[in-house]
């Protein structure tokens, strides 16, 4: 199912998620023959990225990957990529609470997409939900 829209001619937008790796380096940089650059490469190249889906059933980070023919000749796949849209920072993520916030998000909009609660009452849910969740964060 597409990720809902306000108009019929608006781009479906999803949360962006996945894992950061970080490597501290002296000056910034890593350097070339490091150990610590050679794994970042090799867990971000198409080889690695193409064996997630295939061996997860999950979408690749990378946008080579993405374009690759495993993933696009795949139709779990392409129809997951083409409903997740344009995707975007989880902007909740930062705060304490966001699975709560995330998962009140969710359920409500998904009770209201599966015909299990009107739009209307699955609103008024999620607002009372969000205003609780929302105080608690700070």
């Amino acid at each position: 199912m597409a990720t809902p829209t306000l108009r019929a001619s608006d781009q479906p937008v999803s949360i962006a998620w996945g894992h950061l790796v970080i490597a501290f380096a002296s000056g910034g940089k890593l350097a070339a023959d490091s150990a610590t650059r050679k794994w970042m490469e090799l867990i971000m190249s198409d080889k690695v990225q193409l064996g997630f889906p295939i061996e997860q059933s999950a979408l690749p980070v990378t946008k080579a990957a993405r374009a690759n023919a495993a993933v696009t000749g795949d139709a779990y796949l392409k129809a997951w990529s083409a409903a997740a849209g344009t995707t975007r920072l989880n902007e909740v993520g930062i705060w304490p609470n966001a699975a709560e916030i995330t998962s009140a998000i969710n359920e409500e909009v998904q009770a209201a997409m599966l015909g299990q609660k009107t739009p209307d009452t699955a609103i008024v849910a999620l607002r009372g939900r969000l205003e609780a969740a929302m105080a608690k964060k700070g």
